[in-house]
């Protein structure tokens, strides 16, 4: 088929023009169940059962982060059925995708450069290249105000790679909301961390890559040296 490269021999000749149907080939391939993915995405029970069942084909931006994770697919392959599937061949292609140029936006890629008063700027990353997402992909997200990141150290392999890109959008003063995934700043790196659930005075965050342990994060850190940069709503692999 069309936009299927990258499949497994398990998923040749299968029909994925569905939600429903991308959503039963995920929990075949992780194993996991309908419960424990409605947990991953951050949604209700019945959410999940109607993704299987047909009665939703829809899917928000960020339960598709959330469930591309906990699936190990690719994220765009989730939300449009476009691109490779597997989590690891994360060449989606946007650019190559059949879609007219228009319908995408393209996002330069910034990086992290210490200040001498200890603080780090965010600035353009010049030897990157750029950042592409489709329109649809956006959920009503503001793309003025979004930023794109280089994951680089903080890999958080397999499930993020040194070569993946995330589109971080800038939330404010807004509060952190339970299982969603951010982008920190502590001690000059980048960190992505989903939020698991608030804590008395915190909030106890959960790293992609399985061998890290949760992590209880207070008030005085979330105030002092880790600083929120906001929600990530979508990540990719680089462009073949």
């Amino acid at each position: 088929m069309e936009g299927q490269e990258g499949q497994g021999a398990e998923a040749a000749g299968r029909d994925f023009s569905t939600l429903s149907e991308r959503i039963r080939y995920g929990l075949e391939k992780s194993g996991i169940t309908p419960l424990q993915l409605a947990k991953a995405a951050g949604v209700k029970n019945s959410v999940v059962e109607n993704w299987l069942i047909g009665n939703n084909q829809s899917i928000k931006t960020n339960e598709a982060i959330e469930a591309s994770f906990a699936l190990g697919v690719n994220f765009m392959w989730l939300l449009t059925g476009r691109g490779g599937i597997e989590d690891r061949d994360r060449n989606d292609g946007l650019i190559a995708l059949p879609y007219a140029e228009e319908d995408f936006l393209t996002f330069p890629v910034c990086r992290l450069e210490p200040q001498e008063d200890g603080a780090d700027e965010v600035v353009p990353d010049r030897d990157a290249p750029p950042f592409c997402m489709h329109k649809g992909a956006m959920g009503g997200v503001d793309p003025t105000a979004c930023i794109a990141f280089l994951m680089g150290d903080d890999s958080m392999e397999p499930r993020l790679l040194r070569t993946d890109t995330v589109l971080v959008r800038p939330c404010g003063g807004e509060p952190l909301r339970d299982h969603r995934t951010y982008a920190f700043i502590h001690a000059h790196r980048l960190l992505i961390r989903t939020i698991l659930r608030p804590i008395a005075g915190g909030v106890v965050v959960r790293a992609a890559n399985p061998d890290y342990p949760d992590e209880a994060i207070d008030e005085r850190r979330l105030l002092g040296e880790i600083r929120v940069i906001g929600e990530v709503i979508a990540r990719c692999g680089p462009v073949a």
